[in-house]
């Protein structure tokens, strides 16, 4: 219950995956009713998890049942045009409504009453408000670019699809409202788990990535940031598995743009290699040429890529992006400077991974070496 307590659940998601009427399912479930496998393990394991933002708690009082409490708001981004107009009163059905800060706002912290598990319905006590005056002042003097210790920023937070919303939670209830005619939508899955992650809710990212597989398994995004949740909890089998199949799907993904599928690559293996701290050992983990074939295909069907004398140097992610290209097969093509790379014949691609080796360079910088 103090899981709940302190992070809340939104009914409806546990719904939508389980198939239960909201009748079944109390008003506030707990992390033990979290659907799937992966997301009550993370919920057992939240403070082991990075935090894209700082924490920036502020008092609100929940409207639905007056129960006032501190929550954590995550970035709260400013619309600097309705900032402007706060000093102009706005009239509605012939009455004058006093302008707030609060019609300004987005927040991207996920989080529920945890009297009435209610969310998206807030008033700011004076205090709260005046903090975030000073966080707007303080946002326009100090142009911060490090996300990491951003409080207040401006701007506006747009969905995908270009909706905005003012709370994760009211940008979680359009998912749901979207998943609810179209639950088989793997995509739409992965993209509420998205706003789960940038929310500070790993544990509620994790159901939906794991329901986004479960649908489609080869869902490259899903795959990638499922495994990263998993390498955060200490998971790091399971981390595994789900890292290697990002490369043994890359090539057949065309929901990305080729650059940010590269990184996304990139990223994959270099988690890989700190899981597995020995450059043998991910090299042997690595898919091979037979691994990334679909049932009834062969090698000579397939797009297979080696690489001669190639050299990684696990501080400079670019190091790594000869091997990502590899394993983007065709789509390596629409890259405006991939990186060399030759076709290898049929005889030769029972060696498209041999054996690495270290080596040390300058006796400065160790680089890791292998032949492809």
């Amino acid at each position: 219950m103090a899981i709940n307590k302190k992070y809340g659940i939104n009914p409806r998601l546990i719904s939508l995956i389980t198939g239960k009427d909201l009748s079944e399912i109390p008003d506030s479930p707990t992390a033990s009713m979290l659907p799937g496998h992966y997301g009550r393990i993370v919920a057992r394991k939240m403070d082991k998890f990075s935090r894209e933002f700082p924490k920036n708690v502020h008092s609100l009082t929940c409207t639905s049942c007056n129960h006032k409490g501190n929550y954590d708001l995550g970035l709260v981004v400013i619309d600097n045009k309705k900032l402007k107009n706060l000093s102009q009163d706005k009239s509605i059905d012939g009455e004058i409504e006093s302008p707030s800060i609060m019609d300004c706002i987005q927040a991207t912290g996920y989080f529920r009453c945890r009297q009435c598990n209610a969310a998206g319905y807030w008033k700011f006590s004076a205090k709260t408000e005046m903090a975030f005056y000073i966080g707007s002042i303080s946002a326009a003097i100090f142009d911060n670019k490090d996300a990491s210790k951003q409080l207040f920023t401006y701007g506006v937070l747009n969905l995908a699809d270009g909706s905005r919303h003012r709370w994760a939670t009211d940008a979680e209830e359009h998912y749901l409202n979207k998943l609810a005619g179209q639950p088989e939508d793997s995509f739409t899955w992965n993209r509420l788990a998205n706003s789960y992650l940038k929310g500070g809710r790993p544990d509620l990212a994790a159901v939906a990535f794991e329901q986004s597989l479960k649908i489609d398994p080869a869902q490259m995004e899903s795959l990638y940031s499922l495994g990263k949740i998993l390498h955060e909890a200490g998971e790091d089998e399971a981390a595994a598995r789900y890292l290697r199949q990002v490369l043994i799907n890359a090539k057949r993904y065309g929901r990305m743009k080729a650059e940010d599928m590269r990184d996304m690559l990139t990223s994959t293996m270099e988690y890989l290699l700190i899981i597995y701290d020995d450059f043998e050992k991910f090299l042997s983990a690595l898919p091979k040429a037979q691994d990334m074939l679909l049932p009834g295909e062969t090698l000579s069907d397939s797009c297979a890529i080696g690489f001669m004398d190639l050299t990684i140097y696990p501080d400079d992610y670019k190091s790594f992006y000869p091997l990502a290209e590899m394993y983007m097969g065709k789509r390596r093509d629409e890259l405006a400077d991939r990186t060399f790379c030759k076709s290898i014949s049929k005889a030769d691609k029972n060696l498209l991974f041999p054996e690495g080796r270290r080596e040390k360079k300058s006796g400065k910088k160790k680089k890791k070496k292998g032949k492809k």
